[in-house]
């Protein structure tokens, strides 16, 4: 069984506190930074500082574009050779009133935060049913996907992510993939 991870968005918040206690647990971390390369950098040194022995990789990707994300998976595939878990855990919001909010803003919300995690979780799979040993995926949604006052975008991704999840969870759990939600509140990072 592979003892690596994938996450998207591991160069600061939550993320970041994901690829770390991953370390903790001795799991060598493929994680996705949108821009700030500086960050992803830090991020790889406090993660070796948790496991000197696991592995540590940071790569750009833009979850709105996918050659963007064709790209990292097929990287980080190529330098870690397999991973055990995955997480879709990158994402945006745009706050604004749902009769302001703009096309591009909606579009950019969607695009990101479910649009994006489809994509990477389709290539992921074909990486999980490759292996015929199963896999974790984990999601990071939000309780917003009830709706929330100035997030519509938003919540709408967080709801389309959630039932994203939860099929998958029913077309690949008899092959031994699991997939799971974490919703978190409002969270200090």
């Amino acid at each position: 069984m592979s003892t690596n991870a994938f996450v998207t968005g591991g160069s600061r918040g939550i993320g970041r506190a994901i690829v770390l206690k991953l370390a903790e647990r001795g799991i060598g971390c493929a994680f996705t930074y949108h821009s700030d390369r500086t960050a992803a950098d830090e991020t790889i040194s406090l993660a070796r500082a948790k496991n000197p022995n696991a592995s540590f990789r940071a790569y750009p990707m833009n979850l709105a574009d996918e050659k963007s994300i064709l790209a990292a998976t097929d990287n980080a595939a190529a330098d870690f050779g397999s991973f055990w878990i995955v997480v879709s855990n990158a994402g945006i919001v745009k706050v604004n009133a749902t009769v302001l909010t703009s096309n591009e803003d909606w579009n950019e919300v969607i695009a990101t935060n479910l649009t994006g995690p489809f994509f990477f979780f389709r290539e992921m799979l074909m990486h999980l049913l490759s292996l015929k040993k199963g896999g974790r995926i984990i999601a990071v949604t939000s309780i917003v996907a009830d709706g929330a006052s100035g997030q519509a975008a938003y919540a709408a991704s967080k709801a389309g992510l959630t039932a994203l999840v939860k099929s998958i969870a029913k077309e690949y759990g008899p092959k031994g993939i699991t997939a799971n939600l974490v919703a978190p509140g409002y969270i200090e990072t």
